[in-house]
């Protein structure tokens, strides 16, 4: 989304809600780390927007529906649109078994903790994940299927249902 964005000529801005929120031991009652994430969140915007950034588009994972609350809540001048993306748990199965020998796009990308786990854990998680995703049915502004697709069609996807932001014609 971020390339497309830029490509039609919007200062945009990038952030990866994973790589601003490393913290060992994790907080206890914010298992994915979200109301630091949303704090870091919220500092960056403010410098990006400084910086004459347009838009932000912030990629992470949620896994309860009560997480969104922690970024509404930092951003709360913001119009957020929060877009889940979905997979099968076939997808599932086959995207957590390549992070697990580090066969990704973004491959060594630093704090994978998937890289290197034995394959019992690795269906561990992809059935924790399987959870999360029928948990969150029914979170956020839109659900985009992403088995089989490459990034940068669901990513067109993404913009073309959302008008977001609104992209010079």
């Amino acid at each position: 989304m971020y390339q497309q964005v830029r490509r039609a000529g919007v200062n945009a801005a990038f952030v990866d809600l994973d790589q601003i929120g490393f913290h060992r031991p994790v907080p206890a009652g914010d298992p994915g780390n979200h109301r630091l994430k949303a704090a870091n969140l919220a500092v960056v915007w403010h410098a990006f927007r400084a910086s004459r950034a347009g838009c932000l588009i912030a990629a992470g994972p949620l896994d309860r529906p009560e997480d969104v609350a922690a970024y509404t809540a930092a951003l709360p001048a913001a119009t957020i649109t929060l877009c889940r993306l979905h997979a099968s748990r076939q997808a599932l199965a086959d995207r957590v078994a390549r992070r697990g020998r580090g066969l990704t796009p973004t491959w060594g990308l630093a704090g994978d903790e998937l890289i290197g786990q034995p394959q019992a854990r690795l269906r561990e998680i992809t059935e924790q994940a399987a959870r999360i995703l029928d948990a969150l049915d029914g979170v956020g502004d839109l659900r985009v299927d992403t088995d089989e697709r490459p990034a940068d069609e669901i990513a067109a996807e993404i913009l073309g249902r959302t008008s977001w932001p609104s992209l010079p014609r």
